[in-house]
Formats: C-alpha cells, structure tokens, sequence
C-alpha cells in the first residue's frame, strides 16, 4: 500500500506531462534526400489543442526547419510557441470562445531570422458571423515575440 501512495503521484504527473505536449517527437522525420532538413509532421498528422473555450479538438499541424535550427529549438519550445501564440491570437479576437483552430505550422524564415507560427482558424466576427482566420506570429529563439 505504502509503495502505491508514493508512486500515483508520480503517475499522475507523468500522464499530465504526456497529455500536456502537442508535438510528438516520434512523428518527426529528417529528409532522405539531405541530411539540413527537417521534413515533419506533414500532411494529415493531427495534434491536440484547446480552442476558445479550453476543450482540446484535434488541429493539423506541419513543420519545416533546417536541421541546425532544429537543434537550437527543440520539441519544448516548439511546444511554448503553439501555446503563446494560440494566447496571442485570442487576445487580439472579437469572440475568443468561438475561436475553432483548424491547422498550424511552425517553419523558420531565413529572411527575418524567425520562427514564424502560422494559425488557420474559424471564429465568429463582431457580428457573430463564423469567419476563416489566418495569422502569422514571429518568435526570435529566445521566445520573444517579433513584431514587424
């Protein structure tokens, strides 16, 4: 009994730390045809996220990077840059509680030294008319947000 009480913490913790991630680093895949690319979850690959009203609903998600600027970033800030950015949006809506996200991609630019996150979403406007959304948010490798 003893050995029961101090491991369901531990279980319960390490199930809240699973159900909290968004990307699985199982699903990523490097590019057969260089070794500089990063070509993972593309396509129909579905992750977890809350929409406006904090319920998860399953939203398709893409990435593209370099291998080196993988390897700066890593899973967990990928992870913090799809939650700060889902706050970001919701702040910046009409109705936040409608906000339904239907697709995001996170893909480094080059040009503007950032990771840019690029939300396709459904919300309703100040009408209460349901209206496709499409933002882009810029992060520098430190999570801060760039505003261009």
């Amino acid at each position: 009994m003893k050995k029961l009480i101090i491991l369901l913490p531990i279980f319960i913790y390490s199930v809240f730390i699973a159900q909290n991630k968004i990307v699985n680093p199982a699903k990523f895949e490097f590019s057969q045809k260089t070794n500089d690319v990063v070509c993972g979850l593309h396509g129909d690959v579905k992750v977890s996220l809350n929409d406006g009203n904090d319920k998860y609903t399953d939203v398709y998600f893409e990435y593209m990077s370099s291998k080196s600027e993988f390897d700066k970033l890593g899973y967990e800030k990928i992870d913090r840059m799809i939650t700060l950015s889902r706050d970001a949006l919701l702040r910046n809506l009409k109705n936040k509680y409608s906000f339904n996200p239907k697709k995001v991609a996170v893909s480094y630019d080059e040009s503007l030294n950032a990771w840019a996150i690029i939300w396709e979403y459904v919300a309703n406007n100040s009408y209460g008319a349901e209206v496709v959304g499409n933002q882009v948010i810029l992060y520098n490798d430190d999570l801060q947000r760039i505003e261009i």
